[in-house]
């Protein structure tokens, strides 16, 4: 079945987003689906971007942008409206804010049936985006959203349902390592020895890497070789680094920018303890699902994470990981020095993290639904309305 994969990112660069797209779109092309993906590859260089796309089983085309900021919007719908004339997809993948608003135009001119992913930062949208944001899932023929939390948010920022299919994690790139190989790569990278704990993703006010370095004078207490290791792109690695220096533990917090992915798997065994304290922001950003929590599972770490979040949905609380209240580095503090500080339940947690995330998160089992759903909406494609919506039920 040909589909079309649009995307608001996408690797080799980093991102939730752009890892979802990535892996629908290989294990869809696996089961021999033609599969053209029209993303954004940002925070790389063309090379390297050329060099990803030339070594993947599917079509990769990206989505370039216009000179001038007002236009952008208009240039999206119009590479979109081209690539779907072109190629007859027989149903569209729609994945991040600016590629469900793009959707819906071009969708709406070729008569294709399209799925919206909701990531849950969409629903935090005010204003004029707010408005074209709730117009454009209002009129997905199906809505996915990756994680109950995230359902939530899209009920109350559209007045519609939607299906929920969580992310989930490859197990053949993330896996258990040799102590000793993870041990020689993170000193390649300049991590000393220690108890780490690990945070993966884009250093933001809404990643939360700020309460676990006021975590840690509390953590050294109990645990003095405790060390902090944050890897991903250093958008506010210098507020980081600050607040480091005015808690008094410089030398305990190592940024360490984006890894590759031997480095970031290395990384993951290294460490005894995943932590992501993501908060809402003031601007609606939010963490959706944390797909990150699940390759750390793959590796046998369990995590400890925020509540009131999607991140509580990639754990189960007490048993793979622990949940602590949003904003609070005495209670992240405590929750990880329990862990550290009791060897047999945390090799228990992490067991038990891994036999979860290998049976049931897994990105083959994911899109098996996304395929399931796929498939009934090309087959409903006669049925839809003028516009690309569903057609009313008599």
């Amino acid at each position: 079945m040909r589909t079309v994969i649009v995307a608001t990112e996408f690797p080799p660069g980093p991102g939730g987003i752009g890892t979802h797209a990535f892996e629908l779109g290989r294990h869809l092309s696996s089961r021999g689906w033609p599969v053209t993906v029209l993303a954004s590859q940002d925070y790389v260089t063309a090379e390297e971007a050329r060099a990803f796309n030339a070594a993947q089983p599917f079509r990769v085309v990206t989505w370039q942008r216009p000179p001038l900021g007002p236009l952008r919007p208009l240039g999206r719908v119009a590479s979109l409206t081209r690539l779907l004339r072109a190629d007859a997809p027989d149903v569209v993948v729609a994945s991040g804010g600016r590629a469900v608003i793009a959707a819906a135009q071009a969708c709406r001119r070729t008569g294709t049936p399209w799925l919206a992913v909701g990531h849950g930062t969409e629903f935090g949208a005010r204003g004029l985006r707010g408005i074209a944001l709730r117009h454009a899932f209002r009129h997905a023929s199906s809505v996915v959203l990756v994680s109950e939390y995230t359902r939530r948010l899209f009920r109350e920022f559209s007045g519609r349902d939607g299906e929920v299919i969580p992310n989930g994690a490859d197990p053949e790139r993330f896996r258990i390592l040799a102590p000793e190989e993870a041990a020689r790569t993170l000193a390649e990278i300049g991590v000393p020895p220690g108890r780490l704990l690990i945070t993966v993703g884009n250093v933001t006010p809404r990643k939360g890497q700020d309460v676990v370095v006021r975590a840690l004078p509390r953590l050294l207490e109990r645990v003095p070789d405790a060390r902090y290791v944050v890897a991903g792109l250093p958008t506010d690695a210098d507020r980081i680094s600050r607040l480091a220096a005015d808690c008094g533990v410089s030398g305990r917090v190592h940024l360490v920018g984006r890894l590759d992915p031997r480095q970031l798997l290395a990384a993951l065994n290294g460490a005894e303890l995943f932590v992501l304290t993501s908060r809402r922001t003031a601007a609606g950003d939010v963490e959706g699902y944390g797909i990150a929590v699940v390759e750390a599972a793959l590796c046998g770490k369990p995590a400890l994470v925020t509540r009131g979040s999607g991140l509580e949905e990639a754990i189960v609380d007490g048993e793979t990981g622990l949940a602590v209240p949003s904003e609070d580095p005495s209670a992240t503090a405590d929750a990880a020095a329990e862990l550290l500080t009791d060897a047999g339940r945390l090799r228990r947690m992490g067991e038990r993290a891994r036999a979860r995330a290998v049976t049931e998160q897994t990105w083959d089992r994911r899109v098996d639904r996304y395929a399931s759903l796929l498939e009934s909406l090309a087959a409903a494609r006669p049925a839809l309305a003028a516009d690309g919506a569903p057609a009313a039920t008599p």
